[in-house]
């Protein structure tokens, strides 16, 4: 048995077969004469929460794939060119020289 973290596309793959097989019998249940309005509720409520779920799958990967990013450029970066470029009054001095340019 796998004991690692699955990956997010896969996650992601069985998040919408769960919400497509969901909404399929929500859909199912709607067109029928005699309409279960508690059991609609509940396939509604599933559906939501699948959804949700992917959204926040979705979310997390994005943010993972920034972190990682960020963390490339700063192992390969110095301590003093990552202060140069983070240093507030240089950020200042090059907002206000754009400012000017654009008069």
């Amino acid at each position: 048995m796998n004991k690692t973290w699955a990956e997010p596309s896969h996650v992601g793959k069985v998040t919408i077969s769960i919400l497509d097989i969901l909404a399929r019998e929500f859909h199912m249940e709607s067109g029928k004469d005699k309409i279960d309005h508690n059991l609609l509720i509940k396939l509604g409520g599933a559906c939501g929460y699948q959804a949700q779920l992917y959204s926040g799958l979705q979310k997390n990967h994005e943010f993972a794939k920034r972190l990682q990013r960020i963390e490339k450029e700063i192992q390969n970066e110095s301590a003093e060119s990552l202060a140069m470029r983070n240093n507030p009054v240089i950020s200042a001095e090059a907002d206000r020289e754009s400012r000017l340019d654009g008069r």
